[in-house]
């Protein structure tokens, strides 16, 4: 899987590793020729839940 392969990607310190990108707007992917790619190890991945069909939660559960 993707999201899988990436991650373990960036985690494992690589760097130059395609981060794919989707648009909101067309509800597609981009191109992959379109991807950047992270130019140092990274520290943190933000992934946003929507794109897994994740349910949004009441505030008090985040806080």
């Amino acid at each position: 899987m993707l999201t899988k392969q990436t991650f373990s990607a960036l985690l494992a310190g690589k760097v130059a590793v395609p981060i794919p990108k989707f648009d909101k707007q067309s509800d597609n992917p981009i191109q992959k020729s379109l991807w950047s790619a992270n130019n140092h190890a990274i520290d943190i991945i933000i992934f946003e839940g929507w794109c897994v069909g994740s349910e949004a939660q009441q505030p008090i559960a985040v806080q």
